[in-house]
């Protein structure tokens, strides 16, 4: 799994993670020795500071090169649960979505928030969601699938105390 990050929400994930059992993703962290000077605040992305815009850049550039690698792939039938974890009421649920030629079937659920999950209930979309929330200036960290480029686990901060996590778990591919 390869770490991408920027300004950084590992302080937040750190917190949720270290509950939901999930920090093989620190593991990667504090091996990579590029994390050992990083600011780990929870502040907004500000492109006008040389190192934010490089760190918007390299996360820009991994997403397109891991959307192109997906797209290769050509994989258009598949499942996968998605768990989101965020701050508020609601901010948390566990989903299972099923792919079928790149159109999301329809999902029976009692989780009473669907706008928290439309944006990401294909590939695709948490491509795009990720994308959208880095160029709106957020803090965004990913980990992609080495053999299909999807992303596993997407962290998200706003700054302040606005945080989202995503993770990707399940994922099959449907012949």
């Amino acid at each position: 799994m390869k770490l991408i990050s920027i300004n950084t929400f590992l302080i937040c994930l750190l917190f949720v993670t270290s509950f939901s059992g999930c920090a093989s993703i620190f593991e990667n962290k504090s091996k990579n020795s590029r994390f050992e000077n990083q600011d780990f605040s929870n502040k907004p992305v500000n492109l006008n500071n040389e190192q934010d815009r490089q760190k918007f850049e390299e996360i820009s550039s991994e997403l397109e090169k891991n959307r192109n690698l997906w797209r290769e792939k050509n994989i258009f039938n598949y499942d996968f649960e998605v768990q989101r974890l965020a701050e508020g009421v609601g901010g948390d649920f566990t989903l299972t979505f099923k792919v079928r030629n790149n159109e999301t079937l329809p999902i029976k659920t009692d989780y009473p928030y669907p706008d928290r999950y439309e944006d990401i209930n294909s590939i695709e979309e948490l491509f795009d969601y990720s994308q959208q929330m880095l160029e709106r200036g957020n803090s965004v960290s990913i980990a992609f699938n080495q053999e299909f480029g999807f992303p596993e686990h997407v962290g998200i901060s706003g700054g302040g105390t606005s945080w989202v996590s995503i993770y990707i778990r399940k994922f099959q591919i449907i012949q």
